[in-house]
């Protein structure tokens, strides 16, 4: 895997206007703001990204088109949990 970090929300954006990522860990919690409420537009522009949401806590979630491909990871994140939606991917 090839794995690209951001830790906020303008580099973030900026790095899926330059890369074509298969999965996307969006935090709800960063340093320049709230991550989550970004999703409608990531999917709008990137209907095929597999989505994976994190918090530490229950945020409302934002509105998800009905074919995309969003899950909620609760951090702390469990590697089983993880290693478990990843094999679900690989299946499908």
């Amino acid at each position: 895997y090839e794995v690209l970090l951001a830790y906020d929300r303008a580099t973030g954006i900026e790095m899926l206007e330059k890369e074509t990522p298969d999965l996307l860990f969006l935090d709800n919690n960063l340093s320049d703001g709230l991550g989550w409420p970004l999703l409608p537009e990531i999917l709008k522009k990137y209907p095929a990204l597999k989505v994976f949401l994190i918090s530490a806590y229950h945020p409302q979630v934002p509105i998800i088109p009905e074919k995309a491909y969003v899950r909620l990871l609760e951090k702390p994140i469990s590697f089983a949990r993880l290693n478990g939606l990843l094999r679900e991917l690989a299946t499908s």
